[in-house]
């Protein structure tokens, strides 16, 4: 059941960049700014995908080649490259490849990881290892190993998890180092869980 969650979350987030121009690897060109509304409707026009900004405003959304500083949209925005820097938006951030930074939004982050930090009215997802933070308002996903921590208000998961979940249900397939914090904690492999409580007879169980 969770692959086939997690098959869907990734279909979604990539469904809209499958309908636009592949980005051209060979030909990737860097500017300091980018203004935009909707792409192609920006300072970058129909070769957005070529390129990575330092400095990106998009009053709508965006879809550009990567970024290497800072980029925010109103809505949403998506990379077909590399992300270093740090993104904020109003409901989703999507970046396709590699990824070192900050992502914000109000509903939904995408990242492959391997260092990203994702804070999100919603749901965070990195469908492979990352080394970072995860902060989402309904559920945490890392399909990979997480070296790091997971909060969220119902719902975290990691393939393989070297930190901390925090979060009123959480499951890993397996426990490197670190400890799930929850009601509900599952680990598939490798943890046996200890459990301290008290009533009004009895102090200690």
């Amino acid at each position: 059941m969770m692959k086939m969650i997690e098959k869907l979350i990734i279909t979604a987030c990539v469904i809209f960049p499958a309908f636009l121009p592949a980005q051209d690897t060979t030909n990737i060109k860097t500017r300091s700014l980018q203004v935009g509304f909707i792409t192609p409707l920006s300072s970058n026009g129909l070769n957005s995908w070529n390129i990575t900004n330092k400095f990106s405003i998009n009053l709508l959304a965006g879809y550009a080649g990567g970024i290497d500083g800072v980029e925010f949209s109103g809505l949403g925005s998506v990379l077909q490259g590399t992300m270093r820097g740090a993104q904020f938006s109003g409901l989703c951030n999507i970046v396709l490849k590699e990824t070192k930074g900050v992502q914000f939004s109000g509903l939904l982050n995408y990242s492959p990881g391997p260092k990203v930090t994702q804070l999100s009215g919603l749901l965070n997802v990195v469908p492979g290892n990352n080394q970072g933070l995860q902060i989402g308002g309904l559920a945490n996903i890392t399909s990979g190993r997480l070296s790091g921590t997971q909060i969220s208000g119902l719902f975290n998961y990691a393939g393989k998890l070297r930190g901390v979940q925090l979060g009123f249900i959480n499951y890993a397939d397996s426990l490197e180092k670190g400890v799930p914090i929850g009601f509900l904690s599952f680990v598939r492999n490798g943890y046996t869980a200890f459990e301290i409580g008290s009533t009004e007879t009895l102090y200690g169980v």
